[in-house]
């Protein structure tokens, strides 16, 4: 099972969120098995699968401002999402 989370934030917050979101994942060594994500107005959508739970929850609690905490199997994935090939690195692309 994959543990999701899902960040909602304006789109012009992008960039801030991402730079956040790169030094807490190297700070607490956690690598997300997937991120994607969805730019629009008035609300985008930042999702990232993990495999672990207890990863997923220190994440959605120190992003808590803007998490919602969900599990998903693999199957039900959503196209709609851009989505990131190296996580790790951050350099998504749509």
């Amino acid at each position: 099972m994959i543990h999701v989370v899902e960040l909602r934030f304006a789109a012009e917050n992008f960039l801030q969120l991402m730079a956040r979101l790169r030094t807490w994942l190297e700070d607490e060594s956690f690598r997300p098995r997937t991120l994607r994500y969805r730019l629009s107005e008035p609300e985008s959508v930042l999702r990232v699968d993990f495999e672990l739970e207890g990863q997923a929850q220190a994440f959605a609690q120190a992003f808590e401002e803007l998490s919602w905490l969900r599990l998903a199997s693999i199957a039900a994935r959503n196209d709609r999402f851009g989505r990131c090939a190296r996580p790790d690195l951050l350099k998504c692309d749509r």
